[in-house]
């Protein structure tokens, strides 16, 4: 009898210790099931090469990327296979360095599809190494970055654009620091300057070469500008050879993608052509003038349009007294006035 319960207790354990034992395989089994679906599901590629750069596992991930099957790929194809002439060029060379390493973090690489077509990535990777410290595996880990690369590329070519625009713009165009320092200048802003490279110009104050009367002005503009606020100004130039001339600038606050002003975008043209005819027109007008009051002439000027009259004072002098015809005759004095408004059949 006693023979028998010890039977029973020890078949009884033995189911026991097979429950578990089995529950125990099935659990492992399910985390290696998930494990595995986690490692070909993921939304970045994975793989391992060995020493010689052969791929001993990849997932599903990277292997849809790139279309070939697994069979195709595990023991038979190395990265330098799947890898463009340039970065393979790179990753021969620097390869060593990342054995002795033991990681590698955000390198580029360009992928060569099955089709041909070229997969741009970023690389992660560490290195698996044995009790000796050898090196036997990578685990590595691939983003496919095609869309920030369109962006990148996109973005070169609007810069690109908009320097060939800026470069060929007939008047000066300027970047400034906020300390007003001149950070970028055009080709044209280095001819005004008369300065025969970029280095003459970058780094030096905006206002080095202005007559030094105007310096205060630049510097309030500047900081207008700094503060938000559009402004304009003239001044008095001399560039680096001698030359003289009239500049007139306009500044505009230049913020960041975050909507604060960073530095100052300045366009500058020359209006020293403009100056020399205002000083000219004047010099006439005065010589103009002084002749009439030598000669006690005036000059008067009937505007159709507006109907207005102006006259000079030397007119004025000479005659104090002025017909006007509005279909009646009118008679007014104008020893005080120089402006006459007429209108239906009256003067004022």
């Amino acid at each position: 009898m006693l023979s028998l319960f010890y039977s029973s207790l020890s078949l009884a354990l033995l189911v026991i210790v097979y429950y578990c034992l089995n529950r125990q395989i099935t659990k492992r089994q399910l985390v290696e099931a998930n494990f595995q679906d986690l490692y070909n599901k993921s939304p970045c590629g994975y793989h391992s090469i060995d020493k010689d750069g052969t791929f001993i596992a990849i997932n599903d991930t990277e292997l849809n990327w790139l279309g070939y099957s697994r069979d195709e790929v595990i023991g038979k194809l190395k990265i330098t296979d799947l890898l463009t002439p340039e970065s393979a060029a790179d990753f021969r060379e620097n390869f060593p360095r990342f054995q002795e390493q033991g990681w590698v973090k955000d390198l580029e690489f360009q992928l060569v599809r099955k089709d041909g077509t070229i997969l741009p990535v970023l690389l992660n990777a560490t290195f698996i190494r044995d009790a000796a410290g050898n090196f036997v595996a990578t685990r590595s880990t691939l983003f496919d970055i095609s869309e920030r690369k369109q962006v990148e590329q996109s973005l070169a070519a609007s810069e690109k654009r908009l320097r060939t625009i800026i470069e060929a713009e007939p008047q000066c165009v300027k970047v400034l620091a906020l300390d007003n320092t001149i950070q970028q200048i055009n080709a044209a802003g280095l001819a005004i300057t008369e300065a025969d490279g970029l280095q003459q110009v970058l780094g030096q104050p905006a206002d080095f070469l202005v007559v030094p009367k105007y310096r205060d002005l630049l510097t309030a503009l500047h900081q207008q500008a700094a503060q938000g606020k559009p402004g304009n100004v003239e001044f008095e130039f001399v560039g680096l050879k001698g030359t003289h001339r009239w500049l007139e600038s306009h500044a505009v606050p230049l913020p960041n993608e975050h909507n604060e002003i960073t530095s100052v975008l300045c366009i500058t043209r020359d209006i020293t052509a403009r100056k020399q005819a205002e000083a000219d027109l004047r010099h006439n007008e005065e010589q103009l003038r002084l002749a009439l009051e030598a000669a006690n002439m005036g000059t008067w000027d009937w505007n159709i349009l507006t109907n207005q009259i102006t006259w000079s004072s030397g007119h004025e002098r000479s005659f104090g007294l002025m017909v006007v015809f509005t279909g009646l005759r009118q008679r007014a004095s104008f020893s005080t006035t120089r402006r006459v408004r007429q209108c239906g059949c009256w003067v004022q």
